[in-house]
């Protein structure tokens, strides 16, 4: 891996935790979030969701 580029967000080597803050899950549109960390609940709900995805 070319160390000069940038890690790909969504990369299984690359956790969340390590992702800049507006490309963690929660910030993020749901169509770019994988449809596994997208719940279908309403927001109140999704918050638990994300957290249960950790």
């Amino acid at each position: 891996m070319n160390p000069e580029l940038p890690p790909e967000p969504g990369r299984p080597d690359e956790p969340p935790e390590r992702l800049a803050p507006a490309e963690t899950p929660e910030r993020l549109a749901p169509a770019e979030v994988p449809e596994r960390l997208v719940p279908e609940d309403p927001p109140e709900d999704s918050a638990q969701a994300v957290t249960d995805a950790r």
